[in-house]
């Protein structure tokens, strides 16, 4: 189930995902640093999918906002992961060679 107005998809375990979002599967070490430092503070468990996306695992509700609050501050955006959005396309460094 989504959870639209807290940019998160409730888990089976009735915690949330977050996903930021990762254009190509690019990002900045800087920004690389943050998710880290995220996930480390509120204790969530990191993925990275084949979907070029990093998700964060094990949220609490309450935490949302400060968890958002904190990636926005570091510029990131939400990388719709929820609801019935486009998640992934296909990119590539070959394209027009």
């Amino acid at each position: 189930m989504a959870y639209s107005s807290y940019l998160a998809n409730i888990q089976r375990n009735g915690t949330f995902s977050v996903v930021p979002k990762c254009a190509g599967g690019e990002i900045t070490p800087d920004k690389l640093i943050v998710l880290g430092q995220v996930a480390k503070k509120y204790g969530l468990y990191t993925k990275i999918t084949g979907g070029q996306r990093i998700d964060l695992f094990g949220a609490k509700k309450h935490e949302l906002p400060a968890i958002w609050g904190e990636l926005v501050a570091a510029g990131f955006e939400s990388g719709h992961a929820y609801g019935k959005s486009l998640r992934s396309r296909p990119s590539s460094y070959v394209v027009g060679f």
